[in-house]
């Protein structure tokens, strides 16, 4: 089945950090990558869509966007790390700790670089044989 590369509304879960309780809510749905973007706190209509999120789980996989095309560039990047698909619980994303660094690096370079993260990412891979900080 071919991904669909683009992002679609729909319905997802965040996360509160407060409480841990999920919650139903709008969001920007990447094609079939199990991620997509939603408000950093839902019970805030008005908010912006910066919080990138595993649908499933309502767990944040990253946060720290200040606008919606930032965060839609984060999450075609983390799309394409782990099939997250894979994941069904929360603890499952805690096993997900070799991702961290990736994550990070992923992260700076969209926040840097925006439109051509991915010109950046070459480059760093090529200059530092991988995905290492």
């Amino acid at each position: 089945m071919k991904k669909k590369e683009k992002f679609y509304w729909g319905k997802g879960y965040a996360m509160l950090a407060t409480s841990g309780e999920k919650i139903e809510t709008r969001a920007l749905i990447y094609g079939d990558s199990g991620l997509c973007i939603n408000q950093f706190d839902p019970r805030q209509p008005a908010g912006k869509f910066i919080s990138v999120t595993h649908i499933a789980t309502g767990c944040r996989i990253g946060y720290g966007h200040y606008t919606e095309q930032s965060a839609k560039w984060f999450c075609v990047a983390v799309a394409e790390l782990f099939d997250w698909h894979l994941i069904k619980e929360p603890a499952d994303v805690s096993n997900l700790s070799h991702l961290v660094n990736e994550l990070a690096l992923l992260r700076e370079l969209v926040t840097k670089y925006g439109s051509k993260w991915r010109t950046a990412l070459v480059v760093h891979k090529l200059t530092n044989g991988g995905l290492t900080l």
